[in-house]
């Protein structure tokens, strides 16, 4: 049996698009990473590591337990051996109290790639593939706070897929832009319905049927 580790933010914990920010979750069966396990089938095991609010490397300062680079040591060693860690993050890093750029963001990505290949290569474990993900591009005008009322939040998260590309290239890891494939509610211009939860499945699972070849 493949495992397959899918870390991402409220977009894998499966956060309802709502009018409000009361948590609200789908189904595991509706999620991507369900949807994903449903594809693949029995060969596969499929870890969900979603949580709201989690950047890729950023401490909230009102919410604990949000900077992914502070939690993926202890949840790979949790996991492994994995054969596939996939990642999703960087629209909460976009959020303007965080002073976010492209090329910030994008670093703490390539750390988390850099750690995860570190700490999966550890005997007696092997290497695991890894598969970063740009996020659904935002749409601020129909977000419900001001995270990301400000000129370049749109244009910041567009870039994100160039330069995670780049940056997979160079580290030689696997990339998906996931705005190719899904669009982001227009309840609250962040978060995946359900029909859009079932488009990046089917993306992830193309992906990781080229990987295993």
């Amino acid at each position: 049996m493949k495992t397959i580790l899918c870390f991402g933010d409220s977009n894998t914990y499966g956060q309802k698009p709502l009018s409000n920010y009361s948590k609200s979750r789908f189904g595991q069966d509706i999620r991507w990473p369900g949807q994903l396990a449903r594809l693949a089938g029995s060969e596969y095991s499929i870890i969900a590591e979603g949580n709201n609010g989690r950047t890729t490397g950023i401490d909230d300062p009102i919410r604990e337990g949000r900077s992914g680079r502070a939690y993926l040591a202890a949840c790979l060693d949790s996991h492994v051996p994995l054969d596939l860690v996939i990642f999703m993050l960087g629209s909460n890093d976009l959020k303007k109290k965080y002073n976010p750029s492209v090329e910030s963001i994008t670093d703490r990505m390539r750390a988390l790639v850099k750690l995860t290949k570190k700490i999966t290569k550890e005997p007696p474990t092997h290497p695991s593939e890894i598969l970063v993900i740009a996020p659904p591009i935002i749409r601020p005008e129909f977000y419900v706070s001001d995270d990301f009322n400000y000129p370049e939040a749109l244009n910041y998260s567009k870039g994100l897929a160039d330069a995670y590309q780049q940056m997979a290239t160079d580290e030689a890891v696997h990339f998906l832009d996931a705005a190719l494939h899904v669009t982001s509610s227009d309840k609250d211009g962040v978060h995946l319905e359900p029909e859009d939860h079932a488009n990046l499945a089917a993306a992830v699972w193309g992906q990781a049927k080229m990987i295993f070849g």
